[in-house]
This record gives C-alpha cells, sequence and structure tokens, in this order.
C-alpha cells in the first residue's frame, strides 16, 4: 500500500505527497485528501475475455541513456529476474515486474522518463501475441491524455479501433467498450478497452 492524492481535475493518482500540483495535469493538489488504499490499476484491457490489470506499464530508456548510467541500471536489476526487451534503439522494462524499492530506484535514474503503456509480443498481453509475426514487439502504445485514453500505432502492419485502421504514430482517442485489433492478422484475440 502506498499513500497518494486523486486530482479533482483529471482524476490522476498522486504518489508523491510533497508535490503541490499533480504530476498529469498541474492542477492543485494540495486540498485532495491523502488516501491509502491497494494501488488502482491505470489501465484496464480485456483479451479474450480474459482482464489485463496494468499497474505501471513500460520504461523506454534509450540505449544512449542506458550506456552513460550503466553502472546505476545494472545496481538496480541486481538479483532481479526482469525483462528487458530491446528494439535496436531503446531498452523496454516492464515495471511491473519490478518490486516497490527497485521501482522507486529505477525511477530516480530516469527522473524525465514515466513509464508507458506499450502493448505487442513484448508488451501488454504478450502471452496472446508472442507466436505471432504479424503482430510488433512494440505494437501499440497506451497514452493517456488528461482524463482520456489514447492509442497509438507503432506496427508496420497496423492498428485498429473497431475495425477501421488508425494513422500511424498519431494520439487516436479511444473509449470504454472500443475494440481494438493489431493488424489485421491478430482475428479472435482483439482487446476491449474497459
Amino acid at each position: 500500500m502506498k499513500p497518494y492524492r486523486i486530482c479533482k481535475k483529471c482524476k490522476n493518482y498522486n504518489y508523491n505527497l510533497e508535490s503541490l500540483k499533480c504530476d498529469n495535469c498541474g492542477y492543485n493538489i494540495t486540498r485532495a485528501k491523502i488516501q491509502e488504499t491497494e494501488l488502482k490499476p491505470k489501465l484496464s484491457l480485456k483479451i479474450k475475455n480474459e482482464p489485463i490489470d496494468i499497474m505501471y506499464g513500460f520504461l523506454k530508456i534509450s540505449k544512449e541513456i542506458y550506456l552513460t548510467q550503466k553502472d546505476k541500471f545494472e545496481k538496480c536489476f541486481s538479483d532481479t529476474d526482469i525483462d528487458v526487451y530491446d528494439d535496436k534503439k531503446s531498452y523496454y522494462i516492464d515495471v511491473d515486474l519490478l518490486s516497490e524499492e527497485k521501482r522507486e530506484q529505477l525511477l530516480s535514474i530516469c527522473q524525465h522518463n514515466q513509464p508507458k503503456y506499450y502493448i505487442g509480443r513484448a508488451g501488454i498481453g504478450r502471452q496472446f501475441f508472442e507466436n505471432n509475426n504479424h503482430v510488433s514487439t512494440i505494437h501499440a502504445e497506451f497514452i493517456r491524455d488528461n482524463i482520456k485514453w489514447c492509442i497509438m500505432d507503432h506496427s508496420k502492419n497496423g492498428t485498429y479501433v473497431n475495425d477501421k485502421k488508425i494513422p500511424p504514430k498519431k494520439k487516436h482517442p479511444i473509449e470504454p467498450g472500443n475494440i481494438i485489433r493489431l493488424s489485421n492478422f491478430s482475428a479472435g484475440k482483439d482487446i476491449i478497452f474497459v
């Protein structure tokens, strides 16, 4: 359990209690009541009717940053079984797999980087897509835009929302009940945004 304040404007969970403003929108949160309950998932999806709750997501670290602070990263990950995915330019670290202490260490090293929610063969729901060569390793990204969620396609084979292909590298708003398909060849493994 970790104490937090909920922003009245954007409903973001703020875990830095010393901050006077919301991490997401900058709204004054000094009057927001400090709460202490189980951490709530920030993104909720279903694949094949199986709920997939994501707490923290993935952290993308450029190889350049990694190499300049290699000793800090290696110390952070020593004795930790963690998935790190490599796309030739960046590393993607599954922050959900880290202990709270290791997660805090990692986030302190990468102060300007916040975890992101990637989906694909190496991202969220990877157990459903790991053998599908039409789904990219980092296929798409879920992005919180104020109080709404968006999806951004990073793939070669496209991402579909309600059977319509979305433009690559651009935020596309999604709403509860939207059906998301990674490539046209992942039928039967549709993602429902809850």
